[in-house]
């Protein structure tokens, strides 16, 4: 009985802290990363770290949702560091500033086999 009980407990918890997300206090910015380039490549950014989930096929897309705490003042600026990574071993880099209105806003960034760039 102790231990259903102490399981009902943690998830009561977990379904409080998981609906916390959206709340006033933080910011969800989209990433939309999209191979252009004619080789495989691995994707990501900030945090994140190569492996099997972020490498991408030519003409490929993926969406990663990344959570930051809010900033005061109606236009923030967020750093996103994008990073791509070909077959060879060469990784690139770029600084990506994203100004948010509401949450949910997103950016999507494109690698071309040279370059990370800003897409439309």
């Amino acid at each position: 009985m102790k231990t259903i009980l102490s399981s009902l407990v943690m998830f009561v918890f977990l379904s409080i802290m998981s609906g916390c997300e959206g709340m006033d206090g933080y910011t969800e910015i989209t990433v939309i990363f999209t191979n252009t380039s004619t080789e495989d490549v691995h994707m990501w950014a900030n945090y994140e770290k190569t492996d099997i989930s972020n490498r991408l096929k030519p003409g490929v897309k993926r969406e990663k949702v990344f959570t930051y705490q809010a900033q005061t003042g109606e236009d923030a600026v967020y750093t996103i560091i994008a990073y791509a990574n070909k077959i060879d071993g060469k990784v690139v880099t770029k600084n990506f500033e994203v100004t948010t209105h509401k949450p949910a806003d997103q950016i999507k960034i494109n690698f071309d086999g040279v370059s990370l760039v800003q897409a439309d």
